[in-house]
């Protein structure tokens, strides 16, 4: 029986995450121009995984960033994709019209301390180099107000209190502030794929009867070790890692495949499968999209369409997240 919440596993844990498999709302976190490509018709994503050399990179504050083009790209999974249990990642076409930028790791518990002050994570032994974690949507979006300010732009949240105690809104339109953010859900998405159609961004798919395999060494339809570049129920040991202890995506991003999941600043919706331009889901709601798979979650919630959800204000030893920005015009 497919498992409905992200944080259900076969080993017990703490559990405060909700899952966006909406069918059954089991937990809720009460604590808490033109494009220049379109991505899905590029290299065979089964044999091309080399990272891309030719994008941008930059460094601010110690976080490195990488610098995303303009383009479409087919987002959501198809109806039988294995892992996918229907209902929240309708296929449709995504256009993001312009460049950003977006961290090629996960923040970490040193970058976040450093700049705010203090480190919320429950992980501590596994030290600075590892994903911040419980952390709360609020405070990952006073994180990215602190690091505009540092760089002299313009804050993409209006924040009031500090620590955990802090409660911030959407200042406008994402895609217009050059302040530093959590990535759209569509850009999130867009940068995990890397140009990949797959479920996986090493350019594989999760086996039939494979999705909750963990076992560890798991092979994937091209050949590809899911281990490699995902931290998973497989071989996680009982804690996060350090960020970029595994395989980047042919981007040059880690952990978008496992470690912690990561918030993303859209309110959650179901996807129609109209075709969208700059999406950033819808004005209000009560839950903010969650991405990525988690350090102990199964194979089914590393693929790149996989969503979850949480309340803003829930903080959980697996959720994290990484920065973002638009690159001037």
């Amino acid at each position: 029986m497919h498992r409905m919440q992200q944080f259900l596993y076969s080993r017990p844990r703490k559990m405060t995450m909700l899952s966006a498999r909406l069918s059954v709302l089991i937990l809720l976190l009460t604590v808490f121009g033109c494009p220049s490509k379109h991505y899905d018709s590029g290299p065979d994503a089964d044999t091309d995984t080399d990272v891309d050399s030719e994008l941008d990179r930059t460094t601010f504050e110690g976080i490195e960033l990488v610098r995303i083009p303009t383009g479409s790209f087919t987002m959501g999974a198809p109806d039988d994709e294995v892992g996918n249990l229907g209902g929240t990642e309708t296929q449709h076409v995504v256009t993001l019209t312009r460049d950003y930028w977006i961290g090629v790791t996960e923040v970490t518990q040193g970058q976040f301390e450093a700049l705010m002050g203090y480190d919320p994570s429950a992980n501590t032994a596994c030290g600075a180099d590892c994903p911040v974690e419980t952390v709360s949507w609020y405070e990952s979006a006073a994180f990215g107000n602190a690091l505009s300010d540092a760089a002299g732009l313009a804050s993409c949240y209006d924040c009031t209190g500090s620590e955990a105690a802090v409660v911030c809104t959407v200042l406008g339109n994402p895609y217009e502030c050059e302040g530093y953010r959590l990535p759209t859900e569509a850009e999130w998405e867009m940068a995990a794929r890397a140009g990949t159609p797959s479920a996986l961004s090493s350019g594989g798919n999760i086996p039939e009867f494979h999705e909750e395999d963990c076992g560890g060494q798991l092979r994937l339809s091209n050949g590809t070790i899911l281990d490699d570049y995902a931290v998973y129920c497989g071989n996680d040991q009982g804690i996060s890692e350090p960020v970029a202890s595994k395989l980047p995506n042919p981007w040059g991003l880690h952990d978008v495949h496992g470690n912690v999941v990561e918030w993303c600043g859209d309110w959650y919706e179901r996807y129609s499968d109209d075709s969208v331009e700059d999406p950033s889901g819808p004005d209000a709601g009560e839950y903010r999209v969650v991405r990525g798979g988690a350090w102990s979650s199964d194979p089914l919630y590393q693929r790149s369409a996989s969503r979850s959800i949480g309340t803003p204000a829930g903080r959980d030893e697996h959720a994290g997240f990484r920065i973002a920005h638009a690159a001037p015009e």
